[in-house]
Formats: C-alpha cells, sequence, structure tokens
C-alpha cells in the first residue's frame, strides 16, 4: 500500500533550519507545536509541493483547472495555521487510506469491532 504521495524532506529541513535559527536568536520556540513532523491528507494544499488528491488529471493543476498561478503556489488555511504554530510538514498521504476505514486505530492494532482489520489492510 502507497500511502505517501508527496515526500517533502529537503522543505521540511529548511523549515526546520529556520525554526531552529529563531530559537538561537530569541531562545523562545515558535507555537505549541515547535518542530512537530506532521503528514497531512492530500487534500491540502502546500506551497511548493504538489496537490492531486490522487487524481492522474490534477497534476500541474490547482483543483484540476490549469493556468490560475496557484499551482504549487499556496499554502491551505490549516497548513498556515500549522506552520504558525511550529508545526513541520513533511508528505502528503493518499486520501484512500483515510477512506478505506472508518476505524480509528493504529497501525498494528487488530479491532474485532472492525472485521478485525488494521488502518493500512
Amino acid at each position: 500500500n502507497n500511502n505517501l504521495l508527496e515526500i517533502f524532506f529537503d522543505q521540511a529541513l529548511e523549515q526546520a533550519q529556520r525554526l531552529d535559527q529563531h530559537m538561537d536568536k530569541t531562545n523562545q520556540t515558535i507555537g505549541p507545536l515547535y518542530g512537530l513532523p506532521i503528514s497531512l491528507k492530500d487534500q491540502f494544499h502546500v506551497k511548493g509541493v504538489e496537490t492531486s488528491m490522487a487524481y492522474v488529471g490534477w497534476i500541474g493543476t490547482f483543483e484540476g483547472k490549469k493556468g490560475t498561478g496557484k499551482e504549487r503556489n499556496v499554502n491551505s488555511e490549516l497548513v498556515r495555521e500549522l506552520l504558525e504554530l511550529g508545526a513541520i510538514p513533511i508528505a502528503k498521504s493518499d486520501v484512500y487510506l483515510i477512506r478505506k476505514t472508518s476505524c480509528p486505530q493504529t497501525l498494528w492494532v487488530r479491532d474485532p469491532l472492525c472485521n478485525g482489520k488494521a488502518a493500512t489492510d
């Protein structure tokens, strides 16, 4: 199961360096999520990263539309807020995994109420 559509560790390391530089200058963190690596569903726009929602036809577009000037050039509101709170986006996951199961569980726990399936089954 290929769950990560976009992996942007280089961009994440740059963000981590900016946070470290801020800490060195001010001796303070930026927000309560300071340095927390996160992955997002591929429906959220991250500047510099493709958002396709796993639709091949959306690659190189902004929500399926070409030539908007927004392609790979905007952050979704949630992403903007997470960045302001100090989080570091590192990857975007396939929305299929989230649609596939409604059973909230860890990857290794099998729940009999969910037909014994784990989130990655």
